[in-house]
């Protein structure tokens, strides 16, 4: 088993969130320290405070300080949010994947009734159920269609079977001469089974290809 295949959907959505919070963390903190710290300078020079004072200094690294904090703060709250919705979606999607799995697998074991219902996660999942389900009716139809088709090839192949192994049988003992009317009667039957054979073997596709290729429309 290869390693994509050991990741499941909720770590990658879980990795790919992550990469973008740090990120947008990391290009935040650079703007922050790059832009902050001049504009507040820059204010205070506009005030007429001299740059060089030390309350100047001290009041430019409480910036810095509270600048710094209250971004590490806000990114933290953010990564805490995102990750628990992250983590509640993964599990909503989670489980309406493994239900359809789990109806696929049923469906592939022959039990046709299974179905799923519309997760209620957006129009693309809810049209997904949707459209597993009419694959599940047509499957069910199919193969409701396809035990009739047998029963009825069944009784229809009793009757010459039957026939033939009766006058097979009183030629081989002795009770029923193997002259033209027996013939003509094992005859019969076999030509019935072959219209039955016929009936039951697929129609041949239609040559499409020679014919256009023969023609000459594309």
């Amino acid at each position: 088993m290869s390693a994509s295949t050991r990741w499941g959907l909720g770590p990658r959505l879980m990795l790919a969130l992550a990469l973008v919070l740090l990120v947008g963390g990391l290009t935040a903190a650079a703007v922050a320290l790059a832009v902050g710290p001049g504009v507040f300078h820059e204010h205070m020079v506009r005030a007429g405070v001299d740059d060089h004072d030390a309350a100047v200094l001290h009041a430019e690294e409480a910036f810095r300080s509270a600048g710094g904090w209250s971004l590490a703060l806000a990114l933290g709250a953010a990564a805490v949010t995102s990750l628990a919705v992250c983590a509640l979606l993964t599990r909503r999607v989670g489980r309406s994947l493994g239900a359809l799995a789990h109806a696929a697998s049923g469906i592939g074991a022959g039990r046709y009734g299974a179905r799923v219902a519309p997760p209620g996660l957006g129009a693309e999942f809810d049209d997904l159920a949707a459209a597993f389900n009419r694959m599940a009716d047509d499957l069910a139809e199919a193969d409701r269609l396809r035990s009739r088709l047998l029963a009825d090839v069944a009784h229809e192949l009793r009757t010459p079977v039957a026939t033939l192994v009766g006058y097979l049988e009183a030629v081989e003992d002795g009770v029923q001469p193997l002259d033209a009317g027996t013939v003509a009667v094992l005859r019969a039957q076999g030509d019935r089974l072959t219209r039955l054979a016929g009936d039951l073997a697929p129609p041949s596709p239609a040559p499409r290809a020679a014919s256009s290729s023969s023609t000459g429309v594309p």
